[in-house]
């Protein structure tokens, strides 16, 4: 998913407004005003990513507290924080310095001491942008929860037919570290390991209480036991 956001946004660079703040953003928000929330918005939307991750609002404090509600709000260094934002990340901005955020944008990379954004209503129009990681303007990051699939579900024809044809090794038990819930695997559960493929184990969890199964692929750590 952060990927997909940060490629959205780049793919609209140099779109510029209609008219003053008339944009396809807010055609698509229902609303022709201040639109660098709305941008965010829209991205998010493109990228098939639910408003319980990123909220559809076009007023930035309110972005900001939304996050901050749910412990997604790291200060940026300026303000006392040590977060490293990641692409994908919103990044806040206080061009007054007066605590509230009055602008916002997404984050597309960091590369050293340079933060690199994308942002909406910046010169009227879709812009890159790089700033310094220690600017006074940077008010504060917010870290989406994403649905960031450490263990993927095989969706690739070949993989698949590896496990249906009977290629792959005798079932055994193994640990693995998978960092987010997927079905009913937890951090450290037992599932039944199919097999090791590039650094990565095959798994099989269940997906819901009818004893129905998936495979995956989950990054491989602890070994076989």
């Amino acid at each position: 998913m952060r990927n997909e956001i940060v490629e959205i946004a780049r793919n609209e660079i140099g779109y510029k407004e209609q008219g003053t703040n008339q944009t396809k953003y807010g055609e698509w928000y229902g609303m022709q005003d201040e639109w660098c929330n709305i941008f965010v918005c829209w991205c998010a939307n493109q990228a098939g990513i639910g408003e319980d991750i990123i909220p559809k609002m076009a007023y930035v404090p309110s972005t900001a507290n939304w996050f901050d509600a749910k412990k997604q709000y790291k200060n940026s260094r300026a303000n006392g924080g040590d977060y490293t934002p990641q692409a994908g990340d919103i990044v806040l901005f206080d061009y007054n310095h007066n605590t509230t955020s009055d602008h916002i944008g997404i984050v597309e990379k960091v590369e050293g001491n340079t933060l690199y954004t994308i942002e909406g209503n910046k010169d009227n129009m879709v812009k890159r942008c790089t700033y310094s990681l220690d600017s006074r303007d940077i008010r504060a990051y917010c870290v989406p929860a994403y649905v960031e699939e450490v263990k993927e579900v095989i969706e690739e024809e070949e993989e698949m037919k590896r496990y249906e044809n009977g290629s792959t090794t005798e079932p055994v038990y193994a640990d693995t570290n998978c960092t987010n819930k997927i079905g009913s695997l937890n951090p450290w559960e037992k599932c039944d390991c199919f097999g090791i493929f590039e650094n990565r184990a095959m798994v099989r969890y269940k997906v819901d209480n009818q004893n129905n199964y998936k495979i995956g692929f989950c990054k491989w750590l602890s070994g076989v036991k």
